[in-house]
């Protein structure tokens, strides 16, 4: 029965109005709310809203007690002290400050201090039973066993059904070799754990059906407190906190989970799901096959067999992951399973495959086969695609699927052809998947559209509410990059379906009817790497009536804490960290080898993990010295993004899998960027608007060209100045272009023509 005492009660803040700029919202509606933050253990981000409290208003003592309980939790007790102090001396008539000043002093392994704190406390406010334990404690800690049971008695007094009470009266009883009332007590702490880990347990639940997910954590917190063996508690607490994204968090929680129950198959299966998410492919396909082992459902059956790494440790590991794959897959064939809502049973995709430089179509067909066998009714069909195709001299009705219709790539690639269709031929409706963002970008879309259409949760909904408008035309604008739309694709809601390059692979599914591309992009032989029939537009730099950005803040080095310009060469390459092939490590350390001033700067990932594989990966191909010159700096905002680029010497184009927007970003502002074409289309984009452009100078046709390029630019002011007023006269022909609208409008009207009169059944 082990010694503990409980969080601090409940601070009553002061009603001070924050008159600071952000701070319209009063103290006394935002403290107590920064409190349950803390209780769910969101603590650095929280820090940083009470120092800007701080630096609006000046020194507070709610601020300085909630300070004290950060660091408290942290670790930090002597940090603890000293905010609980300042927190004091501001004002010392608060006795929960008091509390956490004892706690600390405990923490720190002073208990005569801490007694001293806790008296303080009881003296404001006799009525806190926790208060009454805690005392308990530290008096037992300092060898008065005798005062300890009079404070565990004078909590029991207070709060008759207090788990801890109990149990750490039964402790110091059975020191005294007082057994038979130790019995009683143990007796009664359990019975009382029990309900009040009944009640947590119910609340928890209730939280998350509410995705409350901050009332969720700070409940199941303390369930680990009152049943720090009962993994169900952990588990619940990990999906509370996956939920509010603190990934690592609740990986901690799920592995503890794990660990206490080797049994428990939902802590085992949530193991994998997290370990997925941060990157950790073999940890993660272990997780997989020891929740397998314990129940072979069929989702997870499927989701294990997908999973594939984020960021690579070599290309032996991609070579190893995608034959797993394949066996899987065809172990799935051979047994297939059943699922009747595949988005919410397996919710997964293939998307990092198309970061590995190979031909993917067979495997991409095969999952598709696989699929549809574990579920045949992807295969639904819209009662209107079986009727005649004849648009009776309406328009044609055009549908834009995707999630990701706002501040993200594919809404940036999306918006000029919603808006710039002709509407006396075309009806534009744009899908949206949720949740559904709306920021400017998102806003800007569904005004543009003739109709923006909030799609239902669930596949079998969404596919009526799509049915329901008897589109001519469905184009995709994205599949891959997430389950939802992926599975849609397997139905056929429109006479034509197609794709084109949001994510530029091929889907593998039989109901896709096109993938749409650039002569620009393709190399010969191209139609053999698509499951689709490929449609090539002509002389198209980028397949979207894209927007040409400008900066709009300070594009100075020192805002991204670069050195200034003339005293280092900053080669930067702002791709997400899963562009970066094994294959491209030696081409970066090439390139600093050659450069003794060059610096690589790297994007931080959105998850701390990935930005430790890439590192920990580069730290084995790069030199010492190489790696000692690479950065990584935070993500930034869209301003911020194209002030960085804008501020770089050389952008760095990964290989196998290109930019798009950022390629794009580059142009607007006139930062070169170096590229090697490779095999696929997704390895062709830069060098395909270099074409439009005119430009062959920084395009490679081996890695060595690649570094010698990089270099020069990096190294030849003179070269690089060249090269910057090239692109900038020249980009023009990429933003804005109405060719590419026009000839989305031929082909939607030929592949609307060329549709039989009745579709037979697939």
């Amino acid at each position: 029965m082990a010694e503990n005492d409980r969080m601090a009660t409940p601070v009553t803040p002061a009603t001070t109005p924050a008159t600071g700029p952000g701070y319209s919202i009063r103290l006394d509606e935002l403290l107590p709310a920064l409190e349950q933050q803390i209780r769910g253990g969101n603590l650095e981000p929280t820090r940083g809203v009470l120092d800007e409290v701080t630096r609006s208003t000046g020194p507070h003592p709610v601020v300085e007690h909630l300070q004290a309980q950060i660091d408290l939790i942290a670790g930090r007790p002597g940090e603890a002290i000293r905010r609980a102090r300042a927190s004091i001396d501001l004002d010392p008539h608060v006795a929960s400050t008091w509390y956490t000043l004892g706690r600390a002093w405990r923490a720190n392994g002073d208990a005569p201090q801490a007694i001293a704190a806790y008296r303080r406390c009881l003296a404001l406010d006799p009525s806190l039973a926790p208060v009454h334990v805690s005392l308990g404690i530290a008096q037992r800690l300092a060898g008065d066993l005798r005062s300890a049971i009079q404070s565990y008695r004078a909590a029991l007094r207070l709060a008759p059904e207090s788990p801890e009470a109990h149990r750490n009266l039964a402790n110091a009883l059975t020191l005294l070799g007082q057994e038979e009332q130790a019995k009683v007590h143990a007796e009664q702490g359990t019975e009382a754990t029990l309900r009040a880990a009944t009640d947590l347990a119910t609340a928890g639940l209730d939280a998350l059906e509410q995705r409350a997910f901050d009332q969720a954590a700070a409940i199941y917190r303390r369930m680990t407190e009152v049943l720090p063996q009962w993994a169900p508690a952990w588990n619940n607490l990990g999906t509370a906190l996956q939920n509010l994204e603190r990934i690592e968090e609740a990986a901690d929680c799920y592995q503890r989970a794990a660990m206490l129950d080797p049994a428990l198959f939902a802590a085992q299966n949530n193991v994998g799901i997290i370990l997925l998410h941060m990157g950790l492919y073999q940890p993660m396909v272990e997780a997989y096959d020891r929740a397998l082992a314990l129940q072979p459902v069929d989702g997870l059956r499927v989701r294990a067999a997908l999973a594939l790494p984020t960021i690579p440790k070599s290309v032996d590991e991609i070579t190893r992951a995608r034959t797993r794959l394949a066996q899987r897959v065809d172990a799935l064939l051979a047994d297939p399973p059943t699922l009747v809502a595949p988005d919410d049973e397996a919710d997964a995709t293939t998307f990092y495959l198309s970061y590995h430089g190979l031909d993917n179509r067979q495997l991409q067909e095969k999952v598709a086969r696989m699929h549809l066998a574990a579920c045949p009714s992807l295969a639904w069909r819209a009662p209107h695609v079986d009727r005649p195709v004849d648009t009776g001299g309406r328009r044609i009705r055009v549908g834009f699927l995707s999630k990701f219709m706002y501040a993200h790539s594919i809404g940036r690639t999306t918006a000029g052809l919603v808006a710039e269709l002709d509407r006396t031929r075309f009806e534009v409706i744009t899908l949206h998947l949720p949740p559904f963002p709306e920021d400017p970008l998102a806003k800007a879309i569904r005004g543009s559209a003739d109709h923006a259409v909030d799609l239902p949760a669930g596949l079998a909904a969404a596919r009526e509410a799509i049915a329901a408008l008897e589109l001519d035309v469905l184009f995709y604008q994205d599949i891959g990059m997430e389950s939802t739309s992926y599975f849609l694709a397997h139905a056929r809601l429109a006479p034509v379906q197609c794709m084109s390059f949001g994510h530029p692979e091929t889907s593998g599914i039989p109901n896709m009817d096109w993938f749409v591309s650039s002569d620009l992009f393709e190399p010969e032989g191209a139609a053999a790497h698509y499951s689709e029939r490929l449609h090539l537009l002509r002389d198209a730099g980028t397949l979207a009536y894209y927007y040409r950005p400008s900066l709009s803040v300070d594009a100075s080095r020192e805002r991204f804490g670069l050195p200034a310009e003339g005293t280092a060469n900053v080669y930067l390459c702002p791709q997400t960290l899963f562009k970066f092939h094994p294959d491209f490590d030696a081409i970066l350390g090439a390139i600093l080898d050659a450069d003794p001033d060059g610096q690589v700067v790297l994007l931080e990932a959105k998850r701390a993990s990935w930005t430790e594989l890439l590192r920990t990966r580069l730290s084995g191909t790069l030199s010492p010295a190489a790696m000692a010159r690479v950065r990584f700096v935070p993500q930034q905002g869209t301003p911020e993004f194209l002030a960085l680029i804008a501020c770089a010497d050389v952008m760095l184009d990964t290989i196998h899998f290109n930019g798009m927007n950022t390629s794009l970003e580059a142009f607007a502002v006139g930062t070169p960027v170096v590229t090697w074409p490779g095999a696929f289309q997704r390895a062709r984009h830069t060098a395909g608007m270099y074409r439009r452009m005119g430009l062959d100078d920084l395009v490679a046709d081996s890695a060595q060209g690649y570094v010698e390029r990089a270099v020069k630019l990096g190294r030849d002011p003179a070269y690089r100045a060249h090269m910057r007023t090239q692109i900038l006269e020249r980009c023009h022909v990429l933003f804005g272009d109405a060719s590419v609208v026009r000839q989305f409008e031929a082909f939607f009207e030929s592949a609307l023509q060329s549709c039989p009169a009745v579709r037979a059944p697939q």
